[in-house]
């Protein structure tokens, strides 16, 4: 008699095997559905913030500089050093040539928005549709990297919380380099997922292109590229050899410094000084080292109206010289490390009320005065993103202490709030400066999020639960008031 339940057996299991592929199949399509209407959520909040709330702003800051930069590149014009005068409230920006040159900031952003210039959306109001839709790109990029590292459930409650949280979407209505700051960071962290998981050069090459474009965007992302590529070094995946590790290491790091050459190449030949990325340090240590910032009188309150000034910046009143933006730069960085260094006593005080001021833990109000004022920040929605945030700020810790327990490899995630972290503890806060970090704040939230869900936690608020509570609750006062009266007699 032949035996033929191995044959059974087998035939069964590429059943199984297909069902299971089935079953995978249609959870990452309903995965993606879902992604999308959160990403079309996020782009409707964004759009009908700008449309509402910020069309216009007085004074766009950082953002005028982009739009006319933007729009001198059409005119066949690399960077000229401008004058960006605005006029009725704001609708219109005049875009005047001086004739010399400027590196203010790194080209990325204004090349994106020549581009879409030279497709005929040119005014204000369509640059920040723009500007929108890339803040938006950032919410489906969210959900990627949760659901990569904490799996799908964690990717869509991230990308809820990116959607809603204004703390993402309030740079939509500036025209500031932020919302393609965001994307292009969360580009590198999901390429530096991938050249964990593939160890090849090619997955190494697309992880520098990625640094490469961050440092493009914003002077300080050039730093990303060195702390992606510490795992390389620290972690037991990569069973390498020392030498190899390092030949693994450089890949990226050549790449970023390939891509912005050119740029850097053109500073040094336009300017008499030597310029990295941009000319825009100088003047913020211009005006974020003196005794009005160091020394200033303690005036920090729960107060719209706090006057501290300290740990932010102020009139410093740096030398200015004659000469080009590189000269300028110069001045103002020698007169500023030469005043650090004449008060380095108090330097480490400073950087950690400069820490307060970026996590809302030092003059929170105050810094939403400072927010409207310079950076024409909306300031009702700037409010409810300060109370969001400190909703957000204690789950984002505690979403680290778990990935810590569970051995869940966090560190791209956590280097988006290490880089700029140790930039506004050495150089000054902007809010702007948080724009990268609240990246991991919605994605590490969103994993506490759902472990307190999983675990239970929201069952304890049941209607045994509260009636429980206040019996209890009722008791204690109870013997609360018959010890009062006995005291009393």
């Amino acid at each position: 008699m032949v035996d033929i339940s191995n044959k059974i057996e087998s035939n069964r299991r590429p059943l199984n095997q297909i069902k299971s592929r089935k079953v995978i199949r249609l959870k990452q399509k309903r995965f993606r559905i879902a992604l999308f209407a959160i990403f079309i959520l996020g782009l409707v909040v964004r759009i009908t913030f700008v449309s509402l709330e910020a069309w216009h702003p007085i004074d766009w800051n950082n953002g005028a500089l982009y739009h006319c930069f933007a729009y001198e590149m059409t005119q066949g014009k690399l960077y000229p050093s401008l004058a960006t005068p605005t006029a009725n409230h704001g609708a219109s920006i005049s875009c005047l040539d001086f004739g010399g040159y400027s590196a203010q900031a790194p080209p990325l952003w204004p090349m994106v928005l020549a581009f879409f210039d030279e497709l005929g959306f040119t005014t204000l109001g369509w640059q920040l549709i723009i500007n929108c839709i890339i803040n938006g790109l950032a919410v489906p990029l969210i959900g990627l990297v949760a659901k990569r590292v904490f799996g799908r459930k964690v990717g869509l409650v991230s990308s809820v919380i990116a959607a809603l949280y204004p703390g993402m979407w309030l740079v939509s209505g500036m025209l500031t380099v932020e919302s393609l700051a965001t994307v292009v960071t969360l580009g590198a962290v999901i390429m530096s997922y991938r050249f964990y998981e593939r160890q090849n050069i090619s997955s190494a090459v697309l992880l520098g292109i990625m640094c490469g474009l961050s440092a493009l965007t914003r002077s300080e992302l050039f730093l990303l590229a060195f702390l992606l590529v510490i795992p390389i070094f620290v972690s037991k995946h990569f069973k390498f050899n020392f030498r190899k590790k390092l030949k693994f290491a450089s890949i990226p790091v050549m790449i970023m410094l390939l891509m912005i050459a050119p740029w850097v190449i053109r500073n040094n030949i336009v300017f008499k000084d030597f310029t990295w990325t941009s000319t825009d340090l100088g003047l913020t240590l211009g005006i974020t080292d003196c005794n009005q910032v160091f020394y200033a009188s303690p005036g920090a309150t729960f107060s719209l109206n706090s006057p501290s000034t300290e740990g932010s910046y102020a009139d410093c009143n740096y030398p200015i010289v004659n000469g080009d933006e590189s000269q300028g730069t110069a001045s103002a960085e020698h007169y500023a490390f030469k005043y650090v260094s004449h008060n380095l006593v108090r330097l480490p005080a400073v950087m950690v009320i400069r820490l307060g001021r970026m996590y809302q833990l030092f003059d929170p109000l105050g810094e939403v005065r400072f927010d409207y004022n310079f950076e024409q920040w909306n300031y009702s929605w700037d409010v409810v993103k300060m109370i969001v945030f400190y909703f957000l700020f204690p789950l984002t810790l505690y979403g680290i202490y778990l990935a810590f327990t569970k051995k869940q490899f966090i560190w791209p995630i956590l280097s988006l709030v290490l880089l700029e972290s140790f930039t506004v503890a050495l150089f000054s806060y902007d809010c702007r400066f948080r724009v990268v970090a609240e990246e991991a704040f919605c994605i590490l939230s969103a994993y506490s999020l759902t472990h307190f869900y999983n675990s239970g936690f929201t069952r304890l608020f049941t209607r045994n639960f509260i009636s429980n509570l206040l019996e209890k609750w009722k008791n204690f006062m109870r013997l609360v008031i018959k010890f009062l009266i006995e005291a009393m007699t």
